[in-house]
């Protein structure tokens, strides 16, 4: 439905634009004789001549109406094409968030229960006075540092 709009609105615009109604007969009779020299005027021709010419004003005119319908409903259905490829990108994006998410939620569980182990060891440290007495000065970096080097 919102196609058959578009190309609706489309054709309007694109007609007004090249088929303007002003236009549709763009001389009288009597204006076309005028193009011609007085004593040719009134000649027979000149009235086969004007016949042609609005004839052909009508085809030109049809050929652009039928020009327009057809670059509209191309239009359309390669804008139908573009949205249908945005929304399986959107959905593929989507579904990928999705995995995302889960991957996020399942390493923050494995570091939640690290820290609780870590909570746990530092806990254990703490009640048997492994590090009782020690202060961060005992320990020299450099020097560990040299002597495993």
């Amino acid at each position: 439905m919102a196609s058959a709009e578009g190309e609706s609105e489309c054709t309007e615009l694109l007609t007004e634009a090249l088929i303007n109604a002003q236009i549709h007969n763009s001389y009288t009779m009597d204006e076309f004789k005028e193009l011609f020299p007085r004593k040719y005027r009134d000649h027979k021709d000149v009235k086969v001549l004007y016949e042609a010419y609005q004839r052909k004003r009508k085809q030109t005119r049809d050929r652009v109406q039928t020009n327009i319908r057809s670059f509209c409903r191309q239009r359309d259905q390669q804008d139908d094409a573009c949205d249908s490829k945005h929304e399986d990108e959107a959905w593929e994006l989507e579904q990928r968030e999705v995995v995302l998410q889960e991957e996020i939620n399942s390493m923050q569980q494995y570091i939640d229960e690290l820290q609780d182990k870590l909570g746990s060891c530092a806990d254990a440290l703490e009640k048997r006075k492994f590090f009782s007495g020690l202060h961060t000065t005992d320990f020299d970096v450099n020097k560990f540092k040299e002597k495993n080097w």
